[in-house]
């Protein structure tokens, strides 16, 4: 019953029914849910807690602190840098202003592009939907169960050939828009901002009105409140609580104060923190200092808090792609795409694609 089921719900197109409300203009192809019909299933309400699991990383830890202070973006002028050497800043103080506009022409070929997308897409979806229709006449005439059978093979694979065009030509869409904001949020002034509390130990040698590009170094400013500590490897995200138990290394050093020990902190995904040389995925700001430039650990304790989760085995893959079975409160199942983030444990943080509360099918 249940692969049946699963099959029939297969042949769903959820690609937007998931994606938040977009404006008119958006481009973002239309489509319709398609509903399976069930009697019982075994399900799980989808609800707000926390991920957590715990895994063995290689680390290295620097202390103190000394965030490269750079500009990222389009090329635009500096205005300012508005702290001098051995200046005290907090985490969010303005260090220097510049002044960008947005690239109009960029946009107007984004813009272009997008249509040719959206437009290309709907055309090739009406093509493929009509060739559907016309299958589905013939199978209400066909009186041979071999040729029926033949005829809803060519069916389905007309409904998955509609169902991949829409969720890639979404896709890419949903860049198209992204890239297009990005370019229109650049305001006339910007603000560089410091990434930590400390003081400026280095200053750039640009001046007001110099031509500054992606890249271009400000200042460092150094904590020497907190120990950074660079994990290989790992699945963290932005806000991330962390544990980190010290194992030591042999040989070099044997970390006899920091073995054994656990200290917390937070992930900060910022990769002016760390040095050039790291190879590092992720940052972790310790609360308290480290006596050491690299290290083992012998545990990570990952937890993201107050998320959406769905059990593991709520999951299914289908190229690529991730998606749940969402059952409604009179039995109809639904193909619904998700865009996952941190799986721990038994749990699975969902960033979109469902709400809480929306009971998903579990294997």
């Amino acid at each position: 019953m249940w692969n049946r089921l699963k099959a029939a719900a297969l042949l769903g197109m959820m690609v937007l029914s998931f994606a938040a409300p977009v404006a008119a203009d958006s481009g973002l192809i239309d489509e319709n849910e398609i509903k399976t019909g069930s009697n019982s299933y075994k399900t799980y309400t989808a609800d707000i807690g926390d991920v957590t699991s715990e895994a063995v990383y290689s680390a290295s830890a620097y202390y103190p602190v000394n965030a490269r202070v750079s500009y990222r973006g389009q090329d635009a002028k500096l205005v300012n840098i508005l702290v001098s050497r051995n200046a005290s800043v907090r985490k969010g103080d303005v260090i220097a202003e510049i002044i960008c506009e947005t690239d109009e022409i960029a946009v107007d070929e984004l813009e272009l592009q997008r249509r040719r997308v959206s437009g290309n897409a709907s055309d090739r979806k009406q093509r493929l939907e009509k060739e559907k229709e016309a299958l589905e006449k013939q199978l209400k005439n066909a009186k041979d169960e071999t040729a029926k059978k033949k005829i809803k093979l060519l069916i389905e694979k007309k409904q998955n050939d509609i169902d991949g065009l829409v969720y890639s030509s979404n896709a890419e869409i949903r860049e198209i828009n992204y890239q297009i904001s990005k370019l229109r949020s650049v305001s006339e002034t910007t603000e560089i901002t410091s990434p930590i509390d400390g003081k400026v130990t280095e200053i750039s040698t640009v001046s007001p009105g110099d031509l500054i590009t992606d890249g271009t170094y400000i200042c460092t400013v150094r904590d020497t409140s907190v120990t950074l500590i660079s994990v290989v490897n790992c699945d963290l995200h932005p806000g991330m609580e962390v544990g980190i138990t010290y194992r030591g290394k042999s040989g070099t050093h044997l970390f006899d104060n920091n073995a054994g020990s656990v200290r917390g902190g937070r992930v900060v995904l910022s990769s002016e923190l760390l040095p050039g040389k790291s190879g590092g995925t992720a940052v972790i700001v310790q609360n308290e200092p480290v006596d050491s430039d690299g290290f083992t650990v012998s545990a990570v304790t990952m937890k993201i808090s107050s998320v959406l989760r769905i059990p593991n085995t709520a999951k299914h893959l289908e190229s690529g792609k991730t998606y749940v079975i969402v059952v409604d409160p009179e039995g109809g199942a639904h193909k619904r795409f998700i865009k996952t983030g941190y799986t721990g444990g038994d749990y699975t943080w969902v960033v979109s694609g469902i709400s809480e509360g929306d009971m998903v099918a579990v294997d």
